[in-house]
């Protein structure tokens, strides 16, 4: 089914020169089976109806018999009789095609404009990718802590601890300053900070359907009313140029109530969607289980006093409390590993609806 616009159908230009104004903005669905991301207004600014002067069709403001008819203009032909607009407020009376999705509705016939219009709409919610952490970034091992202390003890320390690395020696305190008896290492952790870089949370839409769809065809010249072949109460309406016969209905943007005679039943339908699914951000939750270790039970040395190349006397990280002599400088044999640990993932979630816009009411005799 077309997209929905008021579409002139006159085969000549006398209608459009007889002060038709209708202003109708709508981006609808090519097809009524699938349409989403669309958001739809329908316009009716300047549209009078059948005013005084010629107007397409009649508005409802209090119009007697053959008000808006042209000098001479009778009912006439292949015509139905159908009562005037009820009250002000009102567009019509116009023929009202209505199918199921994939229905071919008819066009309009030369001299109508046409309107396509929905209802039944069925969103379903997004389908959302998984959300995924990847591995953290950004967090580093410390550097073990070595204390020397002046007792055997390790109760009276020789002065603030010293980072241990592989990367150079640290000789013990002279005894001039303190003379070492012991010493202790803290274990190496992790500094914290990482963070996991957060993936998926990608929403697949399903097609938004409408359970039913229908065209308006409305005469853009001016209606005849009263004498001839209708009463003079009556608006005589042209006859569908082929099956399936129409609804003759009245119509006016909103929810509105239909009045109790003439145009008594109510339909409502809309003129496009709008679309807000989608899928909440994927987010990754702070590092956690991250570790710090080495390759060696025993990754600390005492090192020879000279050259500081050749290690002589393992310890291990952490070591609580030591004693040692001499003045051998200690150094790590290698530096500590890093287990980042992981992230737990959050989010991806459906979020939103969509929603049927442009609501109109269309109040039919039947």
């Amino acid at each position: 089914m077309r997209g929905g616009t008021w579409r002139e159908a006159s085969t000549g230009g006398r209608a459009a020169e007889r002060g038709f104004s209708l202003v109708a903005t709508i981006v609808a669905a090519a097809t009524a089976s699938s349409i989403a991301g669309c958001s739809i207004a329908l316009d009716w600014t300047g549209y009078t109806g059948g005013a005084a002067g010629g107007d397409a069709g009649l508005t409802g403001a209090g119009d007697g018999a053959g008000a808006g008819v042209p000098a001479g203009g009778a009912c006439s032909g292949d015509v139905r009789c159908v009562p005037p607009p009820p009250d002000t407020g009102w567009i019509g009376p116009l023929a009202l095609y209505d199918g199921p999705p994939g229905a071919t509705l008819p066009d309009c016939a030369p001299g109508e404009s046409g309107l396509d219009v929905f209802s039944g709409l069925t969103g379903p919610a997004a389908s959302c990718s998984t959300c995924a952490c990847a591995a953290p970034q950004g967090d580093a091992c410390t550097d073990p802590a070595l204390t020397f202390f002046a007792d055997p003890g390790c109760a009276m320390a020789c002065g603030p601890a010293t980072s241990l690395t592989d990367k150079a020696c640290v000789a013990p305190p002279t005894a001039s300053t303190c003379s070492a008896a012991a010493f202790a290492v803290g274990p190496s952790t992790p500094a914290g900070g990482g963070a996991c870089a957060a993936s998926g949370g990608m929403a697949t839409l399903p097609p938004a359907t409408w359970s039913r769809v229908a065209r308006a065809c409305m005469p853009v010249g001016p209606l005849s009313r009263g004498g001839g072949s209708c009463p003079a109460s009556s608006v005589c309406l042209p006859n569908p140029a082929s099956p399936p016969q129409a609804a003759i209905c009245v119509e006016q943007a909103g929810d509105a109530a239909c009045p109790a005679t003439g145009y008594p039943s109510k339909r409502l339908y809309y003129t496009g969607v709008d679309d807000q699914r989608g899928c909440t951000p994927c987010t990754c939750a702070a590092p956690a289980g991250a570790s710090c270790s080495f390759a060696a039970a025993s990754p600390g040395f005492r090192y020879d006093p000279l050259t500081c190349t050749a290690p002589m006397f393992p310890f291990g990280v952490p070591t609580a409390c030591q004693t040692f002599t001499g003045g051998d400088p200690f150094k790590l044999f290698s530096a500590p590993v890093l287990d980042p640990g992981s992230c737990a993932s959050a989010g991806g979630e459906p979020t939103g609806t969509a929603s049927p816009t442009g609501l109109l009411t269309f109040c039919c005799s039947q």
